[in-house]
């Protein structure tokens, strides 16, 4: 049942886990990033750079249907904390705030702009600058 997935576009990637079809998942990113671009109030996603960025596609990365919640969890954080990604959590601050910086000069002219506050190296948010 459980599933690790990455979408991709271009050179970046990011990872994530479901239980659901893989197009159900999809399309719900799809419909969260809609959302939150025309500021219906919906939290930020770090998928979201790669919708826009143009198509993006999602591709099965490990089919997992015998793993507990939690080992799925625990699965996903392997991957991302061992692959090149645009996921926040698991990262280092230092790292988040890079993978932004990074995106921002390379897309200058993309929405994404976001800025990531820091009360510690767990307790973050992400704001839309």
């Amino acid at each position: 049942m459980g599933k690790i997935y990455k979408i991709v576009c271009g050179d970046l990637t990011y990872y994530g886990r479901t239980t659901q079809s893989l197009s159900q998942r999809f399309q719900d990113h799809k419909r969260s990033y809609k959302k939150w671009a025309r500021n219906e109030g919906y939290e930020y996603c770090a998928s979201f750079p790669l919708f826009e960025l143009g198509e993006p596609q999602m591709l099965l990365v490990e089919d997992a249907p015998n793993l507990t919640k939690n080992e799925l969890h625990n699965l996903e954080y392997q991957y991302i904390a061992n692959n090149d990604n645009i996921n926040i959590h698991g990262k280092m601050k230092s790292d988040i705030h890079q993978c932004h910086v990074d995106f921002k000069k390379k897309y200058p002219d993309k929405r994404t702009g976001i800025r990531v506050i820091y009360e510690d190296l767990e307790d973050y948010k992400v704001v839309v600058e």
